[in-house]
């Protein structure tokens, strides 16, 4: 990097030592930094094991809407685990269990492939069921299949049981609750779907385990509703949005309607906002950055931290520093703009190269923030940045750039306009300057 004074000289890259002042002086010394290795840690998610296990009444009582959506509701969950077996990368690996049941257990169906998916699909759409009900034995039984899978799988995490029953039938909470606490510390949830008539004792299980934090619902549908649904008469009772009034109807109407909505959307927006600033935060600690030591830092890291602080003003006035808008006409007549704007150096002479080096950096840093997708703000930064990192490559020093930028207004004002229309627009710069321009034009 370039010499920053005379301490640097223990560092520096000596080419001829009688030269060593000057190149110092010119800002063309480089001295040697080095970096300091560390040892990053990195979170790996690991593949967790889910088991779900769904009881369904298959007595005589369910036939009817009730049947219907007893089986559409499985349906929709065989419908969604096959999404999940299709796609493989998910963080869980889910494994579903579901059984009817009268006064009998019927068989355990293990649903894990997407093959067992379609077969369990033609199994539920295409198989009546009659007879009475034992709610009390499912759910036991469904959790000495847990336990069962408990044993036999390490990485299973949670488990879950769905009965979708209509509640005729007794149970014993503490008998449910004694079969529940052999299964130890995993968390198992038993919820519960009641269609037509309600079970106490069901909604006193679930409310013990409510009441201890544990993930479990309970949803009862009466038999009136049902028959709506399977009907298919569904009218717009909160699941089709209101009809929105006409452009000629009353404004206040719309409002009405909408305004709590937009409050709500209003407030969702800060939240983010908040919870964006709360991370940021968290990476400037792990980078054991305060904003006491933004002036122990270069240009970049600088305006990294202005712009993770929201500092508009600082940031811009530092990024207007580096990047000040291109003189026009009018700017190139004033006397004092003609005293320091030099006439084009001649090819072959390290003026000439300087400038050819500065017009590349600015194209660099054009081409590369274009395609940063940032705010307008972490935009300003990376130009920054890039600039500060570019210019030791190009044997360049601020000063020498800034002095450039002085004398070469003219020759400078395309890879300026460039930069400053990325920051701004990111890649529709190109257009906003095609249409001032009259064409499409490219900055290299």
């Amino acid at each position: 990097m370039l010499a920053r004074g005379p301490q640097d000289r223990g560092t520096a890259v000596l080419t001829d030592p009688r030269t060593v002042l000057m190149d110092l002086a010119t800002g063309r010394l480089l001295a040697r930094r080095y970096v300091k290795e560390e040892i990053a840690s990195r979170t790996r998610t690991l593949m967790q094991g889910e088991v779900r296990v769904y009881l369904l009444d298959g007595s005589t009582s369910m036939l009817g809407p009730r049947a219907r959506m007893r089986d559409s509701i499985l349906v929709a969950e065989l419908a969604t685990l096959l999404q999940r077996l299709d796609n493989p990368d998910e963080h869980t690996r889910v494994v579903l269990h579901y059984r009817y049941f009268n006064t009998e257990l019927g068989p355990v169906t293990r649903v894990d492939t997407s093959g067992a998916v379609i077969e369990a699909i033609a199994d539920v759409t295409g198989t009546p069921r009659t007879g009475g009900t034992d709610i009390e034995g499912a759910l036991v039984s469904s959790l000495e299949l847990i336990a069962e899978a408990q044993r036999s799988d390490s990485e299973l995490a949670r488990a879950q049981i769905v009965l979708i029953t209509d509640g005729v039938a007794s149970v014993r909470e503490e008998v449910i609750r004694h079969a529940r606490q052999a299964l130890g510390d995993l968390p198992v949830g038993v919820s519960v779907i009641a269609l037509g008539e309600e079970n106490p004792a069901l909604r006193e299980v679930v409310a013990y385990q409510r009441a201890r934090c544990e993930r479990a619902f309970y949803h009862y549908l009466p038999d009136d509703y049902l028959e709506h649904l399977a009907s298919a008469r569904v009218g717009d009772d909160g699941i089709h949005l209101p009809s929105v009034p006409k452009a000629q109807a009353d404004p206040t109407a719309l409002e009405q309607q909408l305004g709590s909505l937009l409050d709500d959307l209003s407030a969702l927006s800060r939240s983010r906002d908040a919870q964006s600033l709360q991370e940021l935060d968290r990476i400037d600690r792990e980078r054991r950055l305060e904003r006491a030591d933004i002036e122990a830092v270069g240009e970049g890291e600088r305006a990294r931290l202005e712009a993770l602080y929201r500092d508009d003003r600082a940031l811009l006035r530092r990024y207007e520093r580096w990047f000040p808008a291109p003189l026009v006409v009018a700017d190139l007549a004033s006397p004092n703009q003609q005293a320091i704007a030099r006439a084009q150096p001649v090819p072959g002479t390290l003026e000439h190269d300087d400038l050819d080096s500065m017009m590349v950096v600015l194209a660099s840093v054009a081409e590369v923030v274009e395609a940063a997708g940032s705010t307008v703000l972490g935009r300003q930064a990376d130009a920054i940045d890039l600039l500060e990192r570019l210019l030791p490559d190009a044997r360049l020093s601020p000063a020498r750039y800034h002095e450039l930028l002085r004398a070469y207004p003219v020759a400078l004002a395309p890879g300026l306009d460039a930069v400053r229309g990325a920051v701004q627009a990111g890649l529709g710069w190109r257009i906003e300057y095609g249409r001032r321009h009259g064409r499409a034009q490219s900055i290299h």
